[in-house]
């Protein structure tokens, strides 16, 4: 296993620590520019500053045990660039216009895969085993033995 160098972790940390003070910079200069009512009127800004008091909760966390799942939520910065690429929007729609298509489908599958989960249990429940020179019997990892297994095994 491979772990990170030491001056990486370092540099790491250090722009985390630099790009949140800029957000949080930024926040407070905003609240200052517009008010606390003309900072809240606008969605974007809610959801940086919700964006800005994770991270920071994050840093202050840190020294607890480390919080650095709730480091995944700024990705969610990017989708501000929606506001500004109409391309980009696009796309979104067409992806969320095309969901409950998606939705519907996965639904036919499941329904598919616990069908003949179930007939494979009835017909080829536990006979995928070796029968060993002891007597024990060791399922073999494609069984039907049990209901996980046969819709693991239709799955594969």
């Amino acid at each position: 296993m491979r772990h990170k160098p030491e001056e990486l972790t370092d540099v790491l940390e250090i722009s985390n620590i630099v790009f949140t003070s800029m957000f949080v910079l930024e926040m407070g200069f905003m609240l200052l520019a517009f008010g606390l009512f003309g900072y809240i009127r606008n969605p974007y800004n809610i959801f940086d500053s919700i964006i800005v008091i994770i991270s920071v909760w994050e840093i202050i966390g840190q020294a607890d045990g480390g919080l650095s799942v709730l480091r995944t939520f700024r990705l969610l910065r990017v989708l501000k660039l929606v506001r500004f690429l109409p391309a980009l929007r696009r796309q979104l729609v067409v992806l969320m216009k095309t969901m409950d298509n998606v939705a519907t489908f996965c639904m036919l599958l499941m329904l598919f895969i616990f069908t003949f989960s179930i007939l494979g249990m009835h017909l080829f429940g536990c006979k995928f085993s070796l029968r060993m020179e002891n007597g024990d019997t060791i399922p073999d990892r494609k069984n039907f033995d049990s209901l996980l297994w046969a819709i693991v095994t239709v799955f594969q």
